[in-house]
């Protein structure tokens, strides 16, 4: 394993901070890559290649003991089993040897760290770069280099859906990471691809249950952050596109109605009203509308909701809106009056459903 520089250099200035003492990052060639003295960075230090030969401690009690050495004390870093490189402590050598194996050990859990958040980094872009091939190249190629899995496992699981989520209201680049990350940590847990672009989350999901989807998703909503829209499952991973638009149409009707989850095999109404024009649909609502204040449009917009939830229940609906049923009875005459609809008629619930559908559109 090749240490960059950045992470080199990085190591020395926090280990600084621990003990107050120059420390150099020494390559497998006996290069300092790395100081805390910049004088040093890239010279020759003859007693650090004799570590990375020796694979052991090598103490140096004077300056030019070894050729671009100073007194201190070098210690092999080793990661995996490889010795990877040298850290070095300046300074009296019975005053900083007491620091050598915890400044070993932390510079080797700093390394660790890196190379599973370099790790972690890849598998992101590999799942990038796989959902984006599938959903958005006119053919999907597959690629042995990204994909660790063969193309004969990735056609074996049938039965995909593609989810699109999106955060919303929240913008900062940090937060939306921290809803993200374990959402993909679930995903891949059940053996799905997840990608993440700005605010947008895409989930290629392989449950074959609709209660399943939704109690996987409902584990990532507990603070009304996000909204899903689900595309239809197919059984074919070349047809996923087609599914990716269906969970980018049903997501779309979801923000609008204020929906968490939305199935695009729900959606009868509103993809017909996604296609109307607005000049269709300004008029349509006008026409039912005409006589109602917006305030009035809102409050009829409730209870029709509640009317279609409780399957016309007057009495549940007014529980829910804590006012008697007589009052809400009152209500319901005052919109027939003023529209000449009856909700309890069915041509009239219709109509009065596509005019609110159209409020959201």
């Amino acid at each position: 394993m090749e240490i960059s520089k950045e992470l080199a250099q990085s190591i020395v200035v926090e280990m600084k901070k621990i003990i107050d003492k120059d420390l150099n990052f020494i390559d497998s060639n006996g290069i300092i890559i790395a100081s805390t003295d910049e004088t040093r960075i890239g010279t020759y230090h003859a007693g650090g290649k004799q570590v990375i030969l020796r694979k052991d401690i090598i103490k140096i009690n004077r300056d030019e003991e070894y050729i671009g050495s100073r007194k201190g004390i070098n210690l092999p870093l080793n990661f995996n089993g490889e010795l990877i490189g040298v850290i070095g402590i300046s300074g009296e050598t019975n005053e900083v040897e007491k620091y050598g194996q915890i400044i070993k050990r932390m510079s080797e859990i700093l390394i660790k760290e890196a190379w599973i958040l370099k790790r972690n980094e890849e598998e992101i872009e590999k799942e990038r770069i796989f959902l984006e091939t599938l959903l958005f190249q006119n053919s999907f190629l597959y690629n042995p280099i990204i994909f660790s899995e063969t193309l004969e496992e990735i056609e074996k699981k049938k039965n995909g859906v593609i989810i699109v989520g999106k955060i919303i209201k929240i913008y900062d680049l940090e937060s939306i990471k921290k809803i993200y990350d374990p959402i993909r940590i679930k995903v891949k847990k059940y053996n799905g691809y997840s990608m993440l672009n700005q605010n947008t989350i895409i989930i290629l999901d392989f449950h074959k249950d609709r209660e399943k989807i939704i109690e996987f998703l409902s584990e990532f909503n507990k603070k009304e952050f996000l909204s899903f829209g689900v595309g239809k499952i197919k059984e074919k991973i070349g047809e996923l596109k087609d599914s990716y638009k269906e969970g980018v149409e049903a997501l779309e009707w979801g923000i609008k109605s204020k929906n968490e989850i939305t199935f695009y095999d729900d959606l009868d109404l509103e993809l017909i009203i996604k296609n109307i024009t607005k000049n269709l649909a300004q008029i349509y609502k006008e026409k039912i509308f005409k006589k109602l204040t917006n305030k009035e449009i809102e409050e009829y917009k409730i209870i029709f909701l509640l009317y279609e939830k409780y399957n016309g229940s007057l009495n549940k609906i007014a529980k829910e809106l804590f006012i008697h049923v007589n009052t809400l009875q009152y209500k319901l005459n005052k919109l027939y009056e003023k529209t000449n609809l009856n909700m309890r008629n069915y041509n009239d619930f219709t109509k009065l459903k596509i005019a609110f559908m159209l409020k959201v559109e």
